[in-house]
């Protein structure tokens, strides 16, 4: 069972890198709601790896072996955060480039920037925290989001027509 939960985070983990990299090289013609399907796919994907790694912790192998698994699937969670806030500041620059507003954008906002935070977090706290690429790429996107929110309305400023 171990065996096969693992096969298939890493088939997953190699799935959402590659989809990554297509978002990635075709952000400029990528619709707000494409992107936001696209992170709804991270999101299941850390889902799964986290399931995965509760699994085989629950599983009662070697705590040795326990403990390597449940890096190796940490390690890919990694991997695909990384490459998804890559394309979460690809889109963002794009929209600031373009100068365009997606409706509700401002909210939406807030929600990648509570994702990327959880996904990253502990990447953050553990030893990439002397990382300054990974510090400074963080801090391009945080800025990028707050940008995009502060020209944004937020959706309950909107008023219907009358």
């Amino acid at each position: 069972m171990v065996q096969q939960l693992l096969h298939a985070v890493e088939v997953e983990a190699k799935t959402m890198l590659a989809r990554c990299a297509e978002m990635k090289a075709g952000i400029a013609h990528c619709s707000f709601t494409r992107y936001r399907r696209f992170f709804d796919t991270v999101k299941s994907f850390l889902v799964l790896s986290g399931f995965a790694s509760s699994k085989i912790e629950l599983a009662g192998i070697e705590p040795r072996e326990c403990a390597l698994l449940v890096e190796h699937i940490g390690g890919l969670e990694r991997r695909v955060s990384l490459a998804a806030m890559d394309v979460a500041q690809g889109f963002y620059a794009g929209m600031l480039r373009r100068g365009t507003l997606y409706l509700g954008g401002n909210e939406r906002c807030g929600e990648d920037r509570a994702l990327l935070r959880d996904m990253l977090g502990d990447f953050l706290e553990g030893g990439a925290a002397g990382n300054p690429r990974l510090q400074r790429d963080m801090q391009s996107l945080d800025a990028m989001l707050e940008e995009v929110a502060r020209r944004t309305p937020p959706l309950r400023d909107l008023q219907a027509a009358a």
